[in-house]
């Protein structure tokens, strides 16, 4: 597999998983972490709610640094 469609699929990935923590808490990943940090969240210490924002912020950021991957990489192509 080239490295340009391994950055689309790791790329598609990370926005499905980030559409879906947004469908489910139904917010966008700054605004949960607003609320997180403000207090906000039912039962945010809980081992469920937990891991949902470290693998929301995970996607989140896994789709900025891809992002950025790909366009290098088609500059470069």
């Amino acid at each position: 597999m080239a490295l340009k469609e391994l950055l689309l699929l790791k790329l598609t990935e990370s926005r499905e998983q980030k559409v879906a923590f947004e469908t489910k808490y139904g917010t966008s990943f700054a605004e949960f972490q607003r609320a997180w940090e403000n207090d906000k969240i039912a039962d945010r210490h809980s081992y469920a709610v937990e891991k949902d924002y470290w693998e929301w912020e995970a996607a989140v950021t896994d789709e900025s640094r891809l992002s950025e991957m790909a366009m290098q990489q088609s500059k470069s192509a």
